[in-house]
């Protein structure tokens, strides 16, 4: 369950493994301006709320917030979910497993990704 903290003190859940859920994400995303309200992302699982703060510092102008599963290679289903953001050209996920409890964090350089991709 991914979780939106927002400026004005409201929470917002989304199911991702559910399709109606999923639409609404991404219908939520879609729209303008919502990211500026955004103070957290969280993955919400078996009880415990794994929680991604937005920095407020003004030289770390957040961009490009998100919510996506992640799936097996091998099989296609789904094990993770992730929460991200970006500043910059930096992305910062928080990654929990959905068959343990492990959670990763991983800090992307967009910047040398890009140059790699090229």
């Amino acid at each position: 369950m991914v979780k939106v903290n927002t400026r004005d003190g409201t929470t917002l859940s989304f199911d991702l493994t559910r399709k109606p859920d999923h639409h609404a994400w991404t219908r939520y995303t879609a729209g303008r301006g919502w990211s500026d309200s955004v103070t957290a992302l969280s993955v919400c699982h078996d009880g415990v709320n794994h929680t991604l703060p937005v920095p407020r510092l003004k030289r770390f102008r957040c961009y490009g917030f998100g919510a996506e599963l992640a799936h097996d290679k091998r099989t296609g289903q789904v094990v993770a979910e992730k929460v991200f953001f970006c500043f910059n050209q930096i992305r910062v996920t928080y990654l929990v497993y959905l068959n343990n409890k492990v959670t990763k964090i991983e800090i992307t350089d967009l910047e040398k990704s890009e140059q790699v991709e090229k």
